[in-house]
């Protein structure tokens, strides 16, 4: 008799056991599903690699400020007071770029908390630039956007895929890039958070401002 409820309750443990790792699990699981994606990384090596040839400018190359213009006849060499800031390459024949402005909203943000400036730049020759700057407004984005007239640029850029991200110093000087997006927000939101990651991260960021 006694043999049979030790039995007993050494069954009824092991189902309590097993009921408990499926319990745990299932939390587990619903946790990872619910993780927002923000909270993810991404990779963006392949993207920047040199066999990429729309990956843009390589690192401590100058993007020419005195070149992109605004609106208002205004130069982006005029608009920067300091370092760094973010550049968002964009075009008004685009339409990832329409797709992607969730990232750039995220992105702008969360940067403008470290006191990074944030911008939209066209180096693509347009015969009416006023057509770019309704572009850039219709984006939403809220702004200023500066267009490249001028062959004075460096030759990556014109090619460089549309839309992407490159963190200059005050100078021009390129400290970060950030090649393309992706059509699904999920991972835009993983992208958007790994240039953020990264930006904050650049070494010595404080020293120059």
């Amino acid at each position: 008799m006694l043999s049979e409820i030790v039995h007993n309750i050494k069954s009824l443990l092991k189902l309590l056991v097993i009921c408990a790792l499926v319990f745990i699990s299932a939390f587990v699981m619903t946790s990872v599903i619910k993780k927002p994606a923000t909270l993810d990384g991404f990779n963006w090596e392949p993207y920047r690699s040199e066999g990429n040839l729309a990956s843009g400018p390589k690192l401590g190359e100058r993007v020419n400020l005195s070149s992109l213009i605004g609106k208002n006849g205004e130069t982006l060499a005029d608009e920067v007071k300091e370092s760094p800031i973010m550049l968002a390459v964009v075009d008004p024949a685009c339409r990832a770029c329409r797709i992607a402005t969730d990232e750039m909203y995220a992105i702008r943000d969360r940067v403008a908390g470290a006191g990074i400036k944030y911008y939209l730049v066209s180096f693509t020759f347009s015969k009416d630039p006023s057509k770019f700057y309704n572009y850039a407004d219709s984006l939403g984005v809220g702004v200023p956007a500066f267009l490249s007239q001028t062959e004075t640029q460096i030759e990556a850029l014109p090619t460089m895929v549309v839309p992407s991200h490159i963190l200059i110093d005050r100078n021009g000087i390129v400290l970060q890039k950030w090649p393309g997006t992706d059509h699904r927000k999920a991972v835009r939101d993983r992208m958007a958070n790994q240039i953020v990651i990264e930006t904050l991260n650049i070494p010595k960021l404080s020293e120059r401002r």
